[in-house]
């Protein structure tokens, strides 16, 4: 096992010939690295910005394909819709409103406007109120206005039976292009109402991922910029120079173009998630950076400049070599999670500060030889010119708190272990949440809207509620229909859920209402089947076919004094029905087809006797061998054959509005519920209680050993409760994976299992204290909070590591341990804090953020670097005070 290393601040052999050949070498990888970058500048410049332009923001499809919660949403997809949906609304909309019809239509319209035929291919369907309550007022389903009402109530039309709303579903060319897709859905709802396009109520899963992507976008542009000035300035700031700064900065930036070039070259498109991953690959490599040059500085006052590049390059290479494979392990720990963007997050933030900090000790030396530093009046010179440290201010602050530490290192040290452990027992009680509230800010338009439409329309979470038959499932289509009202009954019960729609809330109930003798005439009459003349006398069969597709009427009826006959319509032509017992047949020939369709609807509604002197013009054949004989069916088998036409014309009714599907072995029904989005709800209880409803009702009709009927929950509330507790899981297998790998490097590095272990006591506090607070205080885990565990121990083991370097120097040259902790302040303190001021407040400019989760990672990250912070100078120079820090000596010093 080989031990941190021990590099001398002043090599014996270091010659002038040696150096002027070391600081030549240097010269010629810094012109040659910077000339490669320029040269690559404008590939990276150009693939980076394709990256930003390819923004795209789809929480629905975050978890992984071998999940079964995204096969069944994939699933659903396919079979029904994309369940990416836009609802739109205004102020005082009303279900009488026709204008909700009239946008409706608008869009629809647009398929077949060629000029807008690119625009009509991102709209699947779109369902409103005022257009649905008129359906169901009308035939087939007849329903009494405040029936109707009541079965869209909650959906589309909001609980005092009036607000109501128009629902858009997009394609999936619409879904990756929302923006413009929701465009013109502003663009015709205000050419139809004249409503402004700000007053709008808008909401849905597409509306929420165009916000987010706006927010992103808002973020690269608005908020990148300051924070890389803030970095700058700060770097600035700790190093005193705007030569060292120009370096340090263009190699950051270059490492940050990188990584955003290496996403477009491997097709990964940028989201809300990914903002702040090139802001975070800069602010470490800038801290990098400040350690680095702190090392020259450091050289240079003890030595002077000559070989002061060689000697910083030689003590800081090994720990920022250690320091970034720390990072990266602490960055890859994210690979664990089972959510694709954060997964992209660890393995690009590993790669893209591995290859900036690997440019920056290339390109660095050189910059330092190429520009050395002056001399400060912070420094004195001895008699052969080497300067000298003179105590400075901020240096004798250092040597007092030293002593302080030195005092109470025992029991400091017992403070934090109980302090840590006190707040670890609140990671029992953490919980993670991707809700509502854990995206959007409160004072966001998209919350605003989401609170009218909740308040007065109702839920707008979906959840999906698939019912499956399978081929060997015996209940008629009438008894599946009534078995999915009940299913849906069922769900209305279940707390919180409300605006339920289901194939059967476009159904008639056919068990009930099943065709009497009058229906199955006329379905005989409609499709020219032979009709038996025995019918009640007087009777007026109805016509239930749609004139504004066919124009086709079909209109039978029977007198004391006639036969049955029937009379067809079909465009222009009026066509003989069918031959009867008594073969009389009435075709209607003289009129026009308005006129002769007015006249049989005037006596369909009783205002035209048969008797009348010109209703119509008759031709009538008597003679039987003008047409062929028929076998006249019996009443029952026209019947049965009604029902078959009914059962027919709600099959394509119900897969035109996608809520039936039918495949070779399986049929599937579809139920859809609203749970709210406001409220903090326990979406994983919501979806328990679900099945709890739902499987006694299909157990109910069940009869045989092995089901037949099966109900799959699909749709956004289970992805996102599957996807909070794939968070909390995350949380600690990421945290433990990078605590194993984090410790195993220490262990390396260190030479020794006991020091490698104490080591990782500072790096754990801040997580462990953070975090369970945040369990105490029970305050949920977000997406981009979940992140910052593993990349603040990755962060925190830098200055560990920094630390221990000058710690293990010190000691070799014979100091003792309270000593060389002192010596140790001195060193490296002062670049500990810049690092952490310019990582901090680098990353916290983007607490302005309108996407919760980056700005909570944000303030978080600053947080734990804080608390980081205060455990490498508090917690660490304890340990190393304390009888345990005799395991971090070197075995040079031990054995003296």
């Amino acid at each position: 096992m080989t031990p941190l290393g021990n590099p001398p601040l002043a090599p014996a052999n270091c010659t002038a010939d040696s150096i002027t050949a070391i600081e030549t070498r240097f010269r010629r990888r810094w012109l040659m690295a910077s000339i490669l970058m320029l040269c690559m500048v404008p590939f990276i410049g150009i693939a980076a910005q394709q990256t930003m332009h390819s923004m795209l923001t789809l929480p629905s499809r975050w978890l992984p394909d071998s999940l079964p919660e995204r096969q069944a949403l994939e699933r659903f997809i396919n079979e029904f819709e994309s369940g990416n949906s836009v609802l739109l609304s205004w102020p005082g909309c009303s279900v009488d409103d026709p204008r909700l019809a009239e946008v409706a239509a608008a869009i629809t319209a647009l398929r077949s406007d060629e000029s807008h035929a690119e625009e009509a291919a991102y709209f699947d369907e779109t369902v409103n109120g005022y257009t649905a309550l008129q359906e169901f007022m009308e035939p087939p389903l007849s329903l009494p206005r405040d029936e109707a009402l009541s079965r869209l109530r909650g959906s589309l039309v909001g609980q005092d039976g009036d607000f109501s709303c128009l629902v858009v579903v997009l394609t999936e060319k619409g879904l990756y292009e929302r923006d413009v897709s929701i465009s013109v859905i502003l663009r015709e709802a205000e050419r139809v109402t004249g409503i402004d396009e700000a007053e709008f109520l808008l909401a849905g899963p597409a509306v929420e991922g165009a916000f987010l992507d706006a927010e992103a976008t808002f973020d690269a542009n608005r908020l990148s910029i300051p924070s890389t000035i803030v970095s700058a300035l700060l770097c600035w700031w700790c190093l005193r120079s705007w030569r060292y700064t120009a370096i340090v900065l263009c190699t950051a930036l270059f490492g940050q173009g990188l990584v955003l070039a290496s996403m477009h070259w491997l097709g990964v498109r940028m989201n809300a998630l990914l903002i702040v991953l090139p802001t975070l690959v800069l602010v470490l490599t800038v801290s990098a950076g400040v350690h680095l040059v702190n090392y020259y500085y450091d050289a240079v006052r003890r030595f002077g400049v000559p070989g002061a590049a060689d000697r910083a390059f030689q003590a800081g290479r090994r720990p920022c070599i250690l320091a970034v494979v720390t990072t990266a392990m602490g960055l890859l720990s994210l690979c664990v999670s089972d959510i694709e963007p954060i997964v992209q997050f660890g393995l690009f933030a590993a790669g893209g500060v591995s290859v900036a900090i690997a440019l920056l000790l290339y390109v660095l030396p050189g910059a330092l030889v190429k520009w050395p530093a002056v001399i400060t009046p912070a420094m004195t010179v001895a008699e052969d010119g080497a300067p000298l440290p003179r105590p400075r201010r901020f240096d004798r602050i250092l040597d007092a708190y030293a002593a302080g530490i030195q005092r109470y290192a025992l029991p400091l040290c017992l403070l934090f272990l109980i302090g840590t452990l006190v707040a670890g027992f609140g990671l029992q009680n953490i919980r993670s949440s991707i809700a509502f509230d854990s995206l959007f800010p409160p004072e966001s338009r998209i919350s605003r809207n989401y609170e009218v439409l909740e308040r007065d329309l109702g839920p707008l979470v979906p959840v999906e509620v698939i019912l499956h038959f399978d081929d060997r499932n015996e209940l008629p289509f009438g008894d599946r229909i009534d078995l999915v009202r009940r299913v849906e009954q069922a769900i209305r019960r279940v707390p919180h859920i409300a605006g339920t729609l289901s194939g059967a809330t476009f159904s008639p109930n056919l068990t009930q209402d099943a065709p009497d003798e009058q229906h199955a005439m006329a379905v005989a009459a409609r499709l020219q089947l032979p009709i038996p003349c025995d019918l009640p006398e007087a009777s007026l069969i109805p016509h239930a076919l749609s004139t504004t597709e066919s124009h086709r009427a079909a209109l039978a009826f029977s007198q004391r004094s006639t036969a049955l006959t029937t009379v067809s319509l079909h465009h222009s032509t009026f066509r003989q029905g069918a031959k009867f017992a008594d073969a009389r047949v009435v075709e209607a020939l003289s009129r026009p087809p308005r006129t002769s369709l007015a006249a049989l609807q005037a006596f369909a509604q009783g205002r035209l006797q048969s008797s009348a002197s010109e209703p119509v013009t008759y031709a009538v054949d008597e003679s039987p061998a003008s047409f062929p004989t028929y076998q006249v069916p019996p009443v029952e088998l026209l019947k049965s054959r009604a029902l078959a036409v009914a059962e027919a014309e709600i099959r394509q009714q119900l897969i035109r509005r996608n809520y039936f599907y039918e495949t070779a072995g399986r049929q599937s029904w579809r139920i859809s519920a609203r749970l709210p989005a406001m409220q903090e709800l326990d979406y994983h209880q919501s979806l328990t209680d679900l099945r709890q409803v739902v499987d006694p009702v299909l157990a109910e009709v069940e009869t045989g050993q092995r089901p037949t009927i099966s109900a799959e929950y699909t749709g956004v509330m289970p992805v996102v409760s599957k996807s909070q507790r794939i968070l909390l899981h995350d949380l600690y297998s990421s945290f433990l994976t990078a605590f194993g790998l984090v410790a195993l490097a220490m262990i390396f590095v260190l030479g020794k299992i006991r020091a490698g272990l104490i080591a990782m006591l500072p790096n754990v506090f801040p997580a462990a204290v953070v975090f369970g607070a945040m369990g105490w205080w029970d305050l949920p885990v977000g997406i981009g909070t979940m992140m910052t565990a593993s990349v603040a121990l990755g962060i925190a083991v830098d200055d560990t590591l920094h630390f221990l370097t000058w710690f293990r120097i010190e000691t070799t040259r014979g100091h003792d341990r309270a000593e060389a902790v002192r010596l140790c302040f001195g060193h490296c303190a002062r670049a500990m804090i810049q690092t952490t001021v310019i990582c901090g407040m680098g990353m916290v400019v983007f607490a302005l953020s309108g996407f919760v989760p980056t700005s909570r990672f944000a303030w978080l990250m600053l947080t734990l670097l804080t608390a980081t912070l205060v455990g490498d100078l508090v917690f660490l120079p304890a340990l190393l005070n304390s009888p345990a820090g005799k395991w971090f000596q070197s075995r040079t010093f031990q054995k003296a």
